[in-house]
């Protein structure tokens, strides 16, 4: 019955093979720096199995308050979490992940397990940099990775990422990642896209500013789903028309390759008319061994 166990403030910490696990909320709230975290399970909390707490820092050291940073989450599980979706104990359960960070510099997440969250699996949200996130496994999630306002760099390998009921890597106004040799199937909306920020109007072009992506060397087996969803432009009337055409002018994709049973797997430029191929790869500027089956 415990709503959440938390280490605040927390530095040269290592959490070697425990559980935190069956919580009503969180499974463990962390904050601090030089956190190992191995061979650990978050499993079946109601809320977010391992949270990285927000505090409100952009750099190492503001006002003399530390940003969380140098942490390692490695040969972790994290099954069946934030199975709430609610409140319980005054916190709330709804927004959370399987894995939820936010303010965090220099970090690795590799060779950990994310199965049946009922959210994201992993949402870093707000002010990240230096991530690695390598040699994971993500089945049957809402999202596998969602990264919100972070300005990278983001270095993301050699993942499989399946059955995402939403998308596979969604991202909200973050720049500087680095995608490759990652596996992406069975997913419900698309393999990449982005997930919109802030409200009606003209404050979702400006808060939505997603730009310098590198995918290579990737297998996209689509099924009958979109593949990406990343417009180039949104018409919303004869004036007023949101231009995304700066991620595709400072974005790379090379040496993927894309599996689809549609002739056209990708959304197109008005938001509902999808792209051929050919088209994608003309907006791509033409890609480096782009091919699809």
């Amino acid at each position: 019955n415990t709503i959440f166990n938390s280490m605040e403030n927390s530095s040269h910490i290592l959490l070697d093979n425990c559980s935190f696990s069956l919580s009503n909320n969180f499974g463990l709230s962390l904050r601090g720096h030089d956190i190992t975290v191995n061979h650990c399970s978050f499993n079946g909390n109601g809320g977010t199995g391992l949270q990285i707490n927000h505090n409100g820092m952009t750099n190492y050291d503001e006002a003399s308050n530390l940003a969380n940073y140098n942490i390692v989450i490695e040969s972790c599980n994290f099954l069946g979490n934030n199975w709430r979706m609610g409140t319980y104990g005054g916190i709330r359960a709804d927004a959370t992940a399987g894995l939820n960070s936010a303010t965090w510099i220099n970090g690795i997440v590799r060779s950990c397990r994310f199965e049946n969250t009922d959210a994201s699996a992993i949402w870093m949200d707000i002010h990240h940099s230096n991530q690695n996130i390598a040699r994971n496994i993500f089945k049957n999630n809402v999202d596998a990775l969602w990264l919100e306002i972070g300005f990278g760099c983001f270095d993301i390998e050699g993942n499989l990422m399946k059955g995402s009921s939403g998308g596979n890597i969604i991202f909200g106004h973050s720049q500087n990642a680095y995608m490759a040799g990652n596996l992406f199937s069975d997913m419900g909306a698309q393999a990449l896209g982005f997930a919109w920020l802030g409200g009606d109007g003209d404050s979702r072009e400006e808060c939505h500013k997603t730009v310098y992506l590198d995918f290579e060397r990737n297998i996209i087996l689509g099924s009958d789903r979109q593949l990406t969803y990343f417009p180039v432009q949104l018409k919303q009337t004869d004036t007023n028309v949101w231009d995304f055409s700066s991620l595709y002018n400072t974005s790379t994709f090379n040496d993927n390759t894309y599996y689809s049973t549609i002739s056209a797997p990708f959304i197109g430029q008005d938001g509902d008319t999808p792209f051929t191929f050919s088209e994608w790869k003309e907006v791509i500027g033409g890609g480096t061994g782009e091919t699809t089956r």
